[in-house]
């Protein structure tokens, strides 16, 4: 199913979801309230389903990936806790407007609320959303508050998930309600909250222990910045995946053990293999892993792939750092398929040391005759400054463009920069392929 298509199915579900829930509550309602409390209630209705809905985005729904994509979920999550957080406090403010006093009902309302804030607040602070991350200097003073106090990512992981007592502290909420007739709205709330909070615990407490056993075959440092690492399967086939496509991958570990997304980079002969770069406290212990370490991976996820793609359509795809990972899935695949296809590929890194996979462009560019690989160095001996309009111009021919698909990848502010430069050059939107692994 397309993205855009699946997106559909998932805005549809959500306006069901919006609509049986307040049809059943205002059914309920057998006294006349106010048009502010009419409001008022609509808009708890509301965020009820935001926030309970919110759990089953993050659960990493195979069925969902294949609908929308992880990655293009997990930029929904983000947009929709801030919606929801909105929507609640309209909430609260509204039915409590010109009323004074204490009651456990309004209590738990606020309780529930504090919780959304502190899990909304702190999951995009701590871990990161694709739009923060455009905003220069975010990246550091998130990895700086981070190190001022000691906060460990699973630790940050597990304060966002404070949510799931949030939806709880909201459903007591509901069911505080005295009206006899709202009943069949309590009965609704509780289904939800059943199905939302049961899947998302699934996830957060027992998957990982039916995920098939790995174990690592090799373990390589490259120029000390990026770990290439190579898994098989203690028993079955293996997994089955398409170029461009990630899996989560965790260790059993000290520190490894919360479940990362990376890039499958290699798929072959049952075995999977990633390039990780060390850049966070959960890549840092990379260091610690060796051959016979056991792991479990939970994919593949995705949709960042050359399905679909005419092949006969030249590519064009630009990486910025270790965005390079699905591009040379691509490549690698492209050349043991003995493809004609002309591909482009433009690899931005910040210094000459960064680009650990030149060597191996080079010998794949040897086997696709028409494959032009270009590593773009911005600092440093021979750095040529940020790859631009002006440095595109060098390297490719801008009416090109109208023809070509293409794909990038990279950190948030580098594909804000390229996705403006490459749609300032010509090229028509619906042919650019984003994937976004700041999410």
């Amino acid at each position: 199913m397309s993205c855009k298509r699946g997106s559909v199915f998932l805005a549809g579900g959500y306006l069901v979801l919006i609509a049986l829930l307040l049809a059943v509550f205002f059914l309920g309602v057998t006294w006349d309230p106010p048009p502010l409390k009419r409001v008022a209630y609509g808009a708890g209705c509301v965020a009820y389903v935001l926030f309970s809905c919110q759990l089953l985005l993050s659960a990493r729904l195979r069925w969902l990936d294949h609908w929308v994509s992880l990655d293009r979920l997990y930029v929904l999550h983000g947009v929709l806790a801030a919606v929801a957080l909105v929507v609640v406090y309209t909430h609260g403010i509204l039915v409590t407007w010109g009323h004074e006093g204490e009651s456990v009902l309004k209590e738990a309302g606020e309780i529930a609320r504090l919780l959304f804030v502190l899990a909304t607040v702190g999951g995009a602070v701590l871990l990161g959303t694709v739009w923060l991350e455009r905003i220069p200097g975010y990246a550091g003073l998130r990895q700086g508050i981070r190190r001022v106090f000691h906060l460990r990512y699973h630790w940050c992981v597990w304060l966002h998930n404070v949510a799931v007592l949030g939806v709880t502290v909201m459903l007591v909420h509901i069911l505080l309600l005295s009206a006899p007739s709202l009943l069949p709205f309590k009965v609704v709330c509780v289904l939800l909250y059943a199905c939302c909070v049961g899947t998302h615990l699934y996830h957060r407490l027992l998957r990982q222990r039916f995920l098939p056993v790995w174990r690592c075959q090799e373990a390589i440092a490259v120029d000390g910045a990026v770990h290439t690492l190579r898994f098989r399967p203690e028993s079955g086939g293996g997994m089955q995946s398409q170029a461009g496509q990630f899996a989560y991958l965790s260790l059993d570990l000290p520190g490894l053990r919360e479940p990362h997304p990376f890039t499958i980079a290699g798929n072959r002969d049952g075995e999977i293999e990633f390039d990780i770069k060390a850049s966070g406290d959960w890549t840092r212990e990379l260091a610690t892993v060796g051959e016979g370490s056991e792991a479990r991976l939970h994919g593949p996820f995705g949709a960042f792939t050359l399905e679909g793609v005419e092949p006969a359509c030249p590519l064009l795809l630009v990486a910025g750092g270790i965005g390079i990972t699905p591009f040379l899935a691509m490549v690698r695949e492209l050349a043991a398929t003995g493809s004609s296809r002309d591909v482009r590929l433009v690899w931005s890194v910040g210094a000459a040391p960064d680009a650990f996979a030149r060597d191996e462009l080079e010998g794949l560019a040897s086997r696709l005759p028409n494959l032009q690989a270009t590593v773009w160095v911005t600092h440093g001996p021979g750095g040529k400054g940020w790859l631009d309009a002006a440095a595109f111009a060098t390297l490719l021919d801008a009416a090109d463009l109208e023809w070509t698909e293409v794909f990038l990848c990279g950190p948030p502010q580098f594909m804000a920069a390229m996705t403006r430069t490459l749609l300032g050059m010509g090229l028509p939107e619906a042919r650019l392929h984003a994937e976004r692994f700041g999410y």
